[in-house]
């Protein structure tokens, strides 16, 4: 639901941060803030304009699932390796480690949507689908 709500938004962050071609000459930029843009963007593209991305950003609904995931297992793991209960609460040190380990993780597992999802949600270039963005960024 959050991400039906939101997708509009990152479409339009991120089109007013790849508006790279203008550079600092604020008059030749294709959008003047945040209201314009997602006004233009409706406006030429309709519904799906504000939309685009939005497969590729179900799989960041999935980050915080696993993140917790891998977070309880290295905790459970940890503890065992020390012989103690499983579920024994961890000390300062040890949480931080863990939480740290737990979000390279997540972070390394779904960063790839992030970069098709911005692909897609660029003004600059034309991608048929997910399909085509993971193709042509392979290469």
């Amino acid at each position: 639901m959050t991400l039906c709500i939101t997708n509009p938004i990152w479409v339009t962050k991120t089109r007013l941060v790849l508006q790279y071609e203008a550079g600092i000459d604020s008059s030749k930029r294709q959008y003047q803030g945040m209201l314009d843009a997602l006004i233009k963007i409706y406006k030429h593209e309709g519904i799906r304009g504000l939309y685009k991305g939005f497969v590729p950003g179900l799989f960041g609904t999935s980050h915080g699932a696993l993140q917790f995931m891998a977070y309880e297992e290295l905790k459970s793991k940890y503890n065992r390796y020390r012989n103690r209960q499983v579920d024994l609460k961890l000390s300062t040190l040890e949480y931080i480690m863990m939480a740290a380990l737990s979000k390279i993780f997540a972070v390394s597992a779904t960063y790839p949507y992030q970069v098709v999802r911005a692909r897609l949600q660029d003004q600059h270039n034309r991608y048929s689908g997910v399909v085509d963005v993971i193709r042509k960024t392979w290469r």
